[in-house]
């Protein structure tokens, strides 16, 4: 595992939902401070609040690509553009890696149900899948950073 793996995993297991966890990393590295890292990205757990949409490590990881690679400047169609080859690019790394990008459809169950909650409990997908998608995501941001 790289250096910013072992740092997402070391702020997942101090609690720190799997979104913080990823962003506050990248985040910080980018020049934004901690608790604002922490702040926007707590929304995303669970694939947006529970409702197991996209994976929430997904969510966060393009909110790194943002970060990194957009301007803030209106119009900027070449900028824009570069972006939305590097989205799609961590998409379709993701995506072959792991088959889909929907939290339900990762987890074979849907987290907004107790019946789901219990699933993912029992089975430990915490621990099993998700620590796995954490992992996979930064692998492929490290990627996207050195241009492959």
């Amino acid at each position: 595992m790289s250096d910013r793996s072992n740092k997402v995993m070391e702020r997942y297991n101090q609690g720190y939902n799997r979104p913080q966890a990823l962003f506050s990393v990248f985040a910080e590295e980018l020049g934004m401070d901690l608790n604002t890292a922490l702040k926007i990205s707590s929304v995303f757990e669970g694939g947006v609040s529970h409702m197991g949409m996209i994976c929430s490590v997904i969510s966060s990881s393009l909110m790194v690509l943002g970060l990194k690679y957009c301007l803030a400047k209106p119009n900027d169609e070449q900028t824009r553009k570069k972006v939305t080859e590097k989205i799609n690019s961590f998409v379709n790394k993701f995506r072959i890696r792991n088959g889909m990008i929907e939290c339900r459809n990762l987890l074979l169950c849907d987290i907004n149900t107790k019946e789901g909650e219990k699933f993912k409990k029992d089975h430990r997908l915490d621990e099993f899948l998700c620590t796995k998608f954490l992992t996979d995501s930064v692998e492929i941001i490290e990627e996207i950073f050195a241009g492959k």
